[in-house]
């Protein structure tokens, strides 16, 4: 009973993240909708949007998971420090470690707009 309360407690921290998450599936079920009802090109365009519904989604779960079973298992790792060897904590928090890793480094790979913020002390400087 024990392990079943930890594994529900893990899923249930996932499940956490992904509903703080979930405006961003929601906006693209939205456009999804929005962009199906543009004549002639709609049913088009619905394919492809539909497709980057799916994407999101994926990206979305994929986050959630390793942010929220990261923050479940530094939890229980936390508590772990003061109960166990101090070992057995120390690589269940580098694992936890590489798991918010994965999940910075999976934002960092996004792409991002051009122009999207400015550095004005660059341009500054370029300019001089």
């Amino acid at each position: 009973m024990l392990y079943v309360v930890r594994v529900v407690g893990v899923l249930l921290a996932w499940a956490a993240m992904y509903c703080c998450m979930y405006p961003i599936v929601a906006f693209a079920d939205i456009l999804d909708d929005y962009v199906a009802m543009v004549p002639c090109i709609g049913p088009i365009l619905a394919v492809i949007s539909g497709i980057v519904e799916w994407l999101v989604s994926i990206v979305v779960c994929c986050m959630s998971c390793s942010i929220g079973c990261a923050a479940a298992m530094f939890t229980a790792l936390v508590v772990w420090l003061f109960m166990r060897p101090p070992w057995e904590s120390f690589v269940g928090l580098l694992f936890c470690a590489v798991l918010v890793t994965c999940a910075f480094g999976l934002a960092y790979l996004a792409p991002k707009k051009e122009g999207q913020a400015r550095d004005l002390s660059v341009e500054l400087n370029n300019q001089a």
